[in-house]
C-alpha cells in the first residue's frame, strides 16, 4: 500500500495526528484522504487515494487498475477510476462508473480490489478507441503476461456494451509482445501502410543456435526486422556500441534491420524503404503510392 496518502480519521484515531494537524500540514485529496503538502501523486498514488476514499466498495478500474497492476504507460493526467454496482456521485479527481463486474473480473492487489488484467484492458480498449486503445491493451497484456484472447473472452461476456465495436477492431491489431507505446505505434504504422503483420520480439540466432538479438518487430520468412530507437540509443555511448555489435551480427546472419525513431515514425518515410526491403527479400506486395 502506498504511503503517499492516508485516511485522516484513521491517523487521528490511532493517535498519530491531531485533527488540527491535518488542516495545517497536509493536503486533502478527497474526503478524509490526505497527503503531505505539495506532494505530487503519480498514477498509482491517485489510485490508492481513490481506494481510500472508496472505503472498500467496488473496485479500482481503468487507468487506476492499470497503474496498480504495474503498467508503465499510464498517462500522467489520467483521473482515478472506480467501478461500483450502484450510482455514486463522482468527487473531484475520481471517475465513478456504475458497472457490472462478473466473477473472475476482480482481483486483490496490496489489499485493494481492482479489475483483473483482462477486464482492465477490456475497459480501456472500449473507452479509448483507435491507436490509443491498442496501446492500452498492449500495455496491460505485456505487463501482466496475458494473451490478447483473454481480453476477447471478457468482451464476449459483455455483448452489447458501449464501445464494444471499437474494442473488437483494436483487439484485431493488439499484440502482447509490444514493450512500449512507440513499438505499438510503429507496428500500427506498418499495418496501416498495408504491409504484412510483423511478429513482435523476434529472437534471432546465429548458425550455431546462439541468440544474437531480439528485435522489436520482424518477418522471419524474409529476415527483415524493424527496431524503434528511443533517445537513449543515441545518447548512451554504451547503448550505441551495443547497437553496432548487434547490427553487425544481424547482418552476418542475413538479416536486414531498419531503425526508426520518433521523427521517422511521425513522417512515415521509413515505410517506403521498408516496402522496398521486403520486396527485395521476396515478399509479394501490392503497389501503394503512399509508401513508394
Amino acid at each position: 500500500m502506498s504511503v503517499q496518502t492516508f485516511r485522516g480519521s484513521r491517523a487521528v484515531a490511532d493517535g498519530h495526528l491531531r485533527r488540527r494537524d491535518l488542516r495545517r500540514g497536509y493536503d486533502q485529496q478527497h474526503r478524509d484522504v490526505y497527503s503531505v503538502i505539495g506532494a505530487a501523486l503519480d498514477a498509482r498514488g491517485k489510485a490508492v487515494a481513490a481506494w481510500q476514499w472508496n472505503r472498500g466498495a467496488g473496485a479500482l478500474s481503468g487507468w487506476s487498475a492499470a497503474a496498480v497492476l504495474g503498467v508503465q504507460w499510464v498517462p500522467d493526467d489520467a483521473p482515478a477510476e472506480v467501478s461500483r454496482t450502484h450510482h455514486v456521485r463522482s468527487p473531484r479527481g475520481i471517475v465513478v462508473r456504475k458497472e457490472q463486474l462478473f466473477d473472475g473480473e476482480v482481483v486483490r492487489v496490496d489489499g485493494m480490489l481492482l479489475t483483473s488484467p483482462a477486464r482492465t484492458a477490456y475497459d480501456l480498449g472500449r473507452r479509448l478507441g483507435g491507436e490509443d486503445a491498442v496501446i492500452a491493451i498492449d500495455g496491460v497484456c505485456n505487463t501482466c503476461v496475458i494473451p490478447v484472447r483473454e481480453v476477447s473472452d471478457v468482451a464476449r461476456r459483455h455483448t452489447g456494451a458501449r464501445g464494444i465495436v471499437g474494442l473488437r477492431r483494436a483487439l484485431v491489431e493488439a499484440d502482447a509482445g509490444a514493450e512500449s507505446p512507440w513499438e505499438t505505434r510503429t507496428r500500427l504504422a506498418i499495418r496501416t501502410a498495408g504491409l504484412p503483420r510483423p511478429r513482435t520480439q523476434v529472437v534471432v540466432r546465429d548458425r550455431y543456435g546462439v541468440i544474437i538479438a531480439r528485435l522489436d518487430l520482424g518477418w522471419d520468412r524474409w529476415r527483415v526486422g524493424v527496431e524503434y530507437d528511443g533517445a537513449h540509443h543515441w545518447l548512451d555511448p554504451a547503448q550505441r556500441s551495443d547497437d553496432l555489435r548487434r547490427g553487425n551480427a544481424l547482418a552476418a546472419a542475413g538479416w536486414t534491420v531498419l531503425r526508426v525513431n520518433a521523427a521517422g515514425l511521425r513522417t512515415g518515410r521509413f515505410l517506403g524503404e521498408l516496402r522496398a526491403v521486403l520486396r527485395a527479400a521476396g515478399a509479394s506486395l501490392a503497389y501503394c503510392p503512399h509508401t513508394e
